[in-house]
């Protein structure tokens, strides 16, 4: 079986919300519905910042992971870190892509808000269900929402063009919603 990436219906609304993001995108869904590949692949062809959030972050240590993917530097405080990544990206704009945001507390997240609108950088928040929650609730953070996307299951579409692509076997439609439903 080959590995491909797929342009899943969840693959196409995702770019097209990231192609007019101008503000801050929320993308959630359940576990393993292919929002982390998504947002790798992305980051690959458009030059976007991924993140990945750790566990334990603190807001230096977040900061700094942003500031080294961007500038190759990790200077020591909060403030040193945003004003570096809002330099780097005024100088040269790029999307910021924050995987497992659901792991990150609202302060951490308040952070990515500041440098959205210090320096106009679009942010892309992506986790689970919660993560739609968790944002939603708090006008602040939820206003500067322009963009949304939620990854469905997989459709029998999709099951089809994968038997295809993967391992050039033509799936029936039938067949492909059988597979579809017990996914």
């Amino acid at each position: 079986m080959k590995n491909v990436f797929l342009e899943t219906e969840n693959v196409r609304q995702f770019q097209t919300a990231l192609a007019v993001l101008e503000d801050v995108g929320v993308v959630w869904g359940r576990a393993g519905r292919g929002k982390t590949v998504c947002a790798r692949e992305y980051a690959i062809r458009t030059d976007a910042v991924y993140l990945r959030v750790l566990e334990d972050w603190s807001p230096r240590a977040m900061l700094a992971d942003l500031c080294r993917k961007l500038v190759g530097t990790e200077p020591r405080t909060v403030e040193r870190c945003k004003l570096a990544a809002c330099e780097a990206l005024d100088h040269r704009m790029r999307t910021v892509l924050v995987d497992e945001a659901d792991r990150l507390n609202v302060s951490q997240i308040e952070h990515f808000r500041d440098i959205h609108d210090l320096c106009g950088a679009p942010i892309v928040l992506i986790g689970e269900e919660h993560l739609f929650a968790q944002l939603s609730c708090r006008s602040r953070l939820w206003d500067r929402v322009t963009q949304r996307v939620e990854f469905g299951p997989v459709s029998s579409e999709d099951i089809m063009l994968f038997g295809m692509k993967a391992a050039d076997l033509r799936i029936q439609a039938d067949a492909a919603k059988v597979l579809a439903a017990r996914s």
